[in-house]
């Protein structure tokens, strides 16, 4: 019992969801600033070096590797590793990706990779050269994996700045990072900029790193806005694809994609439906076909149009609504010093010069301490040839290794037999260090030969002259920034390409409207809530079966808009543009799909936007709730408003423009009264209550008639005058017709 502690249920879970954050930011969705690398990443190249799979050795089996990485590094799931090695291959997500993979990786258009049993991969030759080649030169600490049974780097040596060269898209808790890809030529360009001129602002900066660098090409068109974005770390940079014009033959014109935009990659089926919907609901009729030929050689979506089309309106459409051109949302965050950081541009580049100061200092240290440890070694074995015979005698006359030894080191001669008088006085005074004796017990004979003197000559000059190197980078700065600037200018030359994405200050695209030849039309809706639209013609030819046929028939400029009501107290819009016109047997569409209304809601009543603004409407609920609304209220953009308090169903709205209202109930029991009792209020007030009703009873129609029309009632044909006038909110009456 005294092992139990005491602890408030809000401060664990606080405290235990904290932990659990800082792990996913820190552990798992973010990369390093350093090496630009996730952990995941990071593991899987040091995995695979350790393997040996690199560029100059065979493929190995991506679940093999899959497999090492979870079991040695990453105890996560097998499909994150897996999800984590392809996206590295993806040569449409990288200029320079770092897997070279072999086999079904997936395809820019989205199609996912084949199972990990059945594709290989290996390291990419640019990983060998810039990510891992300084890696056993004593460069990065290392630490030890999540079992402490072997050990991985925190990061890896990388000689460019990865975290702009690769980019990283993570979404953590509370947090995200969406970084694009960069220029190799620009950002070692930038680089040396800096370490040439650390107080450079940014401006100055992207006169080298001029912007983002996508393997999908395209163009940016805000280019004048991306140093706000680079000084801030986040922003929205305008992507879009390339498109031209292409001769159709016959007098037309088709319109070929060849570049998207990166936020395109993955969805360019989505693409090509949004073209298709533009086609279905008119907004885009120039069009009559649209096909995906992209293959090997790169994008090509080929748009057909019709002869004498809006090619120009087409391309906006295309660009704004079918989302060729897109916004990229800039939002550069990474791990500095353990702990998650908005990364601004220069923050980045400030600390990848800082972290290779510190690459450079712990490799040279290394070789330094390397070439040190060799001129030992050679200049014990060289001193030692001048005493060879006196070495030979010493071996001879040892029973032990570790007399020798003595004997070497110490110039102890107790326990060795010697051959010679005053080989024992010579012995004494022998002094080689302990690595020297080493490599001289461990010496060949065939060292000897005076050729292999020779070269061990040489090795100690060399060795000599790379000492006073190394010396002279690790005690000057200035030395040892020429020296990180030399090696980059070596990188950019093998490794350099030109910049795909072009930058830009473009117009952002704006769709002109059509101009359409207004024509009246006659809006057909059926009992099962499919509406089409007929000409003024098939009107007139069909007049006598349109109202038997059709629940509502409401006349419509081409250029207007419905407003529908139902029996939730919905108000709908449709556009009447985006209906079909079609022949008086064809079905046309389904209510729901252009208004966004419930089919299962029942149809009380349709009115044209050009009339409501002049109309007053009524409302009944079915617990016997009545107001009148004025029109304008209604009036709205939205697809789909409230039109009326939910306080009950809906069973009758009817324009306001009637002297009397009936009220009917499902047993029966009727009262008639004056339209102006009931007040006018706003749409979200309750109403009035139009009559008592006894309890279990609802409403169940409301009529707005003049004292002599006639109306169907109970399936009968009555006039008002036939119901008794009273006053609202009285007890109804039970009629029998």
């Amino acid at each position: 019992m005294d092992d139990i502690i005491q602890v408030t249920y809000s401060d664990e879970m606080q405290q235990s969801y904290l932990d659990y954050s800082v792990s996913v930011l820190t552990d798992r969705a973010l990369p390093d600033i350093r090496d630009g690398l996730k952990p995941v990443q990071r593991k899987i190249i040091y995995d695979m070096s350790k393997l040996g799979i690199t560029s100059d050795k065979p493929y190995r089996k991506s679940a093999r590797i899959v497999g090492d990485t979870m079991g040695r590094f990453h105890p996560h799931g097998d499909s994150s590793i897996y999800e984590a090695m392809v996206h590295l291959e993806r040569e449409w997500l990288y200029a320079y990706p770092l897997i070279d993979g072999h086999g079904n990786f997936g395809s820019i258009e989205g199609d996912g990779p084949a199972a990990m049993r059945y594709t290989e991969a290996r390291l990419a030759k640019i990983v060998s050269d810039l990510y891992i080649k300084d890696l056993d030169k004593g460069t990065v600490p290392f630490k030890d994996n999540y079992e402490n049974t072997e050990k991985e780097p925190e990061t890896l040596p990388v000689a460019v700045p990865g975290l702009l060269l690769t980019g990283s898209e993570g979404i953590a808790v509370g947090m995200a990072c969406k970084i694009p890809t960069h220029n190799m030529g620009e950002v070692i360009d930038g680089l040396m900029a800096y370490m040439d001129k650390p107080d450079i602002t940014t401006a100055e900066l992207m006169q080298y790193i001029k912007g983002p660098d996508f393997a999908t090409g395209g163009e940016i068109a805000n280019m004048d806005e991306l140093v706000a974005a680079y000084e801030e770390g986040k922003g929205r940079i305008r992507v879009r694809g390339t498109m031209h014009e292409e001769d159709g033959g016959y007098g037309k014109t088709n319109l070929v994609v060849t570049e998207i935009p990166p936020t395109m990659v993955g969805s360019i089926d989505k693409f090509m439906g949004k073209i298709a919907d533009m086609v279905r609901d008119k907004t885009a009729q120039d069009i009559t076909d649209i096909k995906n030929l992209s293959g090997k050689d790169g994008i090509r979506i080929v748009i057909e149009l019709k002869k004498g089309a809006n090619i120009e309106r087409i391309k906006s459409l295309i660009f704004k609504q079918a989302k060729l051109e897109d916004t990229y949302g800039l939002n550069m965050v990474a791990i500095v010093n353990g702990a998650p950081r908005q990364c601004p541009l220069l923050l980045v580049i400030s600390e990848f010069s800082k972290y290779q100061m510190e690459l450079y200092t712990n490799k040279y240290n290394h070789l330094l301490e390397k070439e040190r440890e060799k001129e030992e070694i050679q200049s014990g074995l060289i001193e030692a040839v001048d005493v060879i015979d006196l070495i030979i005698e010493i071996l001879r006359g040892s029973k032990k290794r570790s007399d020798a030894k003595e004997c070497l080191m110490y110039g102890k001669t107790d326990n060795i037999k010697f051959k010679f008088k005053g080989s024992e006085m010579d012995a004494k005074e022998l002094h080689f260090t302990e690595k020297q004796t080493d490599a001289i017990l461990d010496m060949r004979l065939s060292r000897l030969i005076g050729l292999e003197l020779d070269a061990l000559k040489k090795e100690l000059d060399t060795s000599r002259k790379n000492i006073e190197k190394y010396t002279g980078l690790l005690g000057d700065e200035k030395k040892m920034k020429s020296q990180i600037k030399k090696d980059l200018v070596a990188i950019k030359e093998e490794y350099s390409s030109p910049r795909m994405t072009r930058l830009a200050n473009l117009e952002e695209v704006v769709v002109a409207k059509e101009e359409v030849k207004e024509q009246l039309y006659y809006a057909l809706i059926d009992r099962f809530h499919y509406i089409k639209l007929i000409d003024e013609a098939t009107y007139q030819r069909n007049m006598a079966s349109i109202f038997n046929d059709f629940r509502a028939c409401i006349p419509i400029m081409n250029t207007d808009k419905l407003y529908v009501f139902t029996s939730s107290g919905k108000r709908g819009l449709v556009r009447a543009d985006k209906l079909p016109a079609t022949k008086y047997k064809e079905k046309g569409v389904p209510l729901d799909t252009v208004c966004g209304i419930d089919n299962n809601d029942e149809l009380l009543y349709v009115v044209p936007e050009l009339n409501i603004a002049s109309k007053t409407l009524f409302f009944a609920s079915d617990n016997a709730m009545v107001k009148r609304v004025e029109g304008t209220e209604f009036i709205s953009p939205k697809r789909i408003i409230d039109a009326y308090k939910k306080d009950g169903v809906l069973v009758g709205v009817a324009d306001a423009d009637k002297s009397d209202v009936i009220l009917e109930s499902e047993n029966g029991l009727v009262l008639r009264f004056s339209i102006d009792e009931v007040p006018i209020q706003k749409k979200t007030a309750a109403g009035v209550r139009g009559m008592k009703l006894p309890e279990g009873d609802k409403l169940r129609h409301a009529y707005v008639v003049n004292p002599d029309e006639e109306f169907t009632m109970m399936d009968k044909q009555v006039t008002a005058e036939r119901f008794k006038l009273s006053k609202r909110d009285n007890k109804p009456v039970k009629v029998r017709l």
